[in-house]
């Protein structure tokens, strides 16, 4: 099991993150989030994002919006979108922090104790922001859309 110091170690900065959100999001290679097609173009001067010019369309099922990745303009995405760090300003270090530490509570844990830990941590954090990341994990942990494959391990359970 990883521990806090390892995850302070590995990812401490931005960049750290998003190899790992890219390598865990898209194993063989990058493809673009809206129509699948893997002809996508790293952006030089913007790290981290691709831009799909397929020209593929696709519908989404829930709203019934079809979608393109047009030609000439193209779809600018980065392994944020369709995430829960999807909109954010605060440093994915943090979110990687306050993730393992809501995962390794047992009983649940407050967003002021997640401002004290993020504190002592050296990363100062105000109570809004400590609110505002917690909010959108648990919504992220409470989402029954994506159920766990593969070996899954589970510690102090009972029936």
């Amino acid at each position: 099991m990883i521990s806090l110091g390892q995850i302070h170690e590995q990812y401490k900065t931005q960049d750290q993150c998003m190899e790992l959100l890219v390598s865990l999001r898209w194993p063989h290679g990058v493809e673009c989030p809206r129509c699948g097609s893997k002809r996508v173009i790293r952006i030089k001067h913007r790290p981290w994002n691709w831009v799909c010019k397929s020209g593929a369309q696709t519908l989404d099922k829930e709203t019934g919006h079809i979608s393109e990745c047009a030609k000439k303009t193209g779809y600018r995405f980065s392994p944020l979108v369709g995430t829960v760090f999807e909109n954010t300003n605060y440093p994915l270090p943090v979110w990687f922090e306050v993730i393992y530490l809501i995962c390794q509570s047992k009983k649940g844990i407050s967003a002021l104790q997640i401002q004290r830990m993020l504190k002592e941590s050296g990363r100062p954090t105000a109570y809004k922001t400590a609110f505002y990341i917690c909010h959108r994990v648990r919504a992220m942990l409470g989402n029954d859309e994506a159920k766990l494959t593969g070996i899954v391990e589970a510690d102090e359970t009972y029936r």
